[in-house]
């Protein structure tokens, strides 16, 4: 997935993600890649991708993306929103997530 990104037009932004590198909306930078979440004892979490130090906000913090991982068919954001103000959350569904038992899950479900 390095080197490639993904887009999700929901009809008023264009919100665009290249993995390990920087999420964007309408251009705006919206987070630079800073690594994976880890829980309160250091335990890293792939689950979750996050993305801070993007452009500052008028009147707030620099804008950050929180991206959720999920098993999934393709790679593709299937949703973004901003939960608070300069804070993006985006759905992330790939492949790259999904263990044997998920993509047979998957696959029963689709059919």
């Amino acid at each position: 997935m390095r080197g490639e990104c993904f887009e999700l037009h929901d009809g008023k932004y264009k919100y665009k993600m290249c993995p390990f590198d920087q999420c964007t909306q309408d251009g705006t930078n919206i987070g630079k890649w800073e690594g994976w979440e880890k829980d309160g004892k250091g335990n890293v979490n792939y689950g979750v991708m996050l993305y801070s130090r993007g452009a500052g906000c008028w009147q707030g913090p620099n804008r950050s993306t929180r991206v959720e991982v999920k098993c999934g068919s393709k790679n593709e954001i299937v949703s973004a929103e901003e939960p608070a103000k300069c804070e993006y959350a985006y759905v992330f569904k790939t492949p790259a997530a999904c263990t044997k038992v998920q993509e047979e899950h998957e696959i029963h479900d689709e059919l």
